[in-house]
């Protein structure tokens, strides 16, 4: 059974969402970056970039 176009675009958004959200902190203060916390804030948005990749090989 394939997956409808519903699903799919609901797991698009919320991961377009998450790096949105997980961005502000960065786009705020861009010196955020040289700290641990900053970089762990780039790790998620990475991940989350890397999610909508998969989904739209899908």
């Amino acid at each position: 059974m394939t997956e409808g176009p519903g699903p799919l675009l609901d797991d698009l958004l919320a991961a377009l969402e998450r790096a949105t959200r997980k961005s502000q902190p960065l786009l705020q203060d861009p010196s955020q970056v040289e700290s641990e916390q900053g970089r762990d804030l780039l790790d998620v948005i990475c991940m989350q970039f890397l999610a909508v990749g998969e989904a739209l090989k899908r």
